[in-house]
C-alpha cells in the first residue's frame, strides 16, 4: 500500500511540474513573440481607427499618464497629425522590436512598432513606442510616442525616435 501511495504521489508531482512547460525554448519564445506582435498590431489598429474617425479623444486616451504629463503641446500635435494623415486604404504592414527587463520579478516590456501604411497612392511610415507592462513605473503603461512621415520626407541618416526621446507626437513632412 505504501509503494502504491508513493508511486501515485510521484506521478502527481511529475504531472504538476510538466503540465505547463513548453517542449522547448524555441516554442516558448515563438509564443512570446507572437503575443508581442499581437499587442503591437492592436495598438497600430487603435491608432489607425482614431485617425480614420478623426477622434482626438480616442487617440489621446491611448497615451500613458506619463506621456500625457510630459508631452509638449499634445493637443496641437494630435490636430497636426490628423490634418497630415488622410486615412488608409488597405491596412498596414510592419513589425515590432521589444525590449524586456526583469529584475527580481519586476518586469518592464517596451514595444517599438514600425509600420507602413498606404493612402491615396502615398506611402506613410509610422513608428510608435508603447509600454504594455512596466512594474517599476506603471504610469508609463500605454502609448509613449508616435512618429509619422511620408517616404519622401525621410532624411538621409534618419533614426526613429525611441524611449529615450521626449514623449508625444512627431510629424515629418
Amino acid at each position: 500500500m505504501k509503494k502504491i501511495l508513493l508511486l501515485l504521489m510521484l506521478c502527481m508531482l511529475f504531472m504538476s511540474m510538466s503540465g505547463c512547460v513548453y517542449k522547448n525554448r524555441g516554442e516558448y519564445l515563438g509564443k512570446v513573440a507572437q503575443s508581442e506582435d499581437k499587442q503591437s498590431d492592436a495598438m497600430m489598429q487603435s491608432i489607425i481607427d482614431a485617425l480614420e474617425t478623426q477622434d482626438k479623444d480616442a487617440l489621446k486616451a491611448l497615451f500613458s499618464p506619463y506621456a500625457l504629463e510630459h508631452a509638449e503641446d499634445l493637443d496641437e500635435k494630435i490636430e497636426e497629425l490628423m490634418e497630415f494623415y488622410p486615412g488608409s486604404e488597405g491596412g498596414f504592414d510592419g513589425y515590432n522590436v521589444s525590449k524586456k527587463s526583469a529584475n527580481y520579478g519586476v518586469i518592464s516590456l517596451m514595444l517599438d512598432g514600425v509600420y507602413d501604411v498606404s493612402s491615396n497612392g502615398e506611402e506613410y511610415e509610422v513608428n510608435f513606442v508603447m509600454y504594455p507592462r512596466n512594474d517599476e513605473e506603471p504610469e508609463k503603461i500605454g502609448l509613449y510616442l508616435i512618429e509619422v512621415m511620408t517616404e519622401e520626407a525621410k532624411p538621409e541618416g534618419f533614426k526613429w525616435k525611441n524611449e529615450e526621446d521626449a514623449p508625444g507626437i512627431y510629424v515629418l513632412e
